[in-house]
């Protein structure tokens, strides 16, 4: 009997923590981070950009809808792509 490779759909769980270590298992070795939106117990939504381990590296401020948070993580993803570094401040 051969095991196959969890798919991201297989990681659907009640256990989130669970689910997001098997999840962090699975990445392909070029991928260096990941985002997660979520929905937070105010129901707002955020996003979490995570580092391959697993840590939060950039936690994002509440949106009221989904979309919101999606567009703020696009404009993140857009300044990063060439930013300016102020190491004085």
């Amino acid at each position: 009997m051969t095991t196959s490779e969890p798919t991201l759909e297989s990681l659907r769980a009640a256990d989130m923590a669970e689910a997001a270590e098997k999840f962090e298992a699975v990445l392909p070795d070029e991928v260096t981070g990941y985002v997660r939106v979520y929905q937070d117990k105010q129901g707002g939504h955020r996003f979490r950009v995570r580092a391959r381990n697993g840590e939060v590296v950039i936690p994002a401020e509440g949106y009221t809808e989904r979309n919101d948070a999606l567009e703020g993580f696009q404009t993140l993803r857009e300044v990063l792509r060439n930013p300016l570094i102020d190491v004085n401040g």
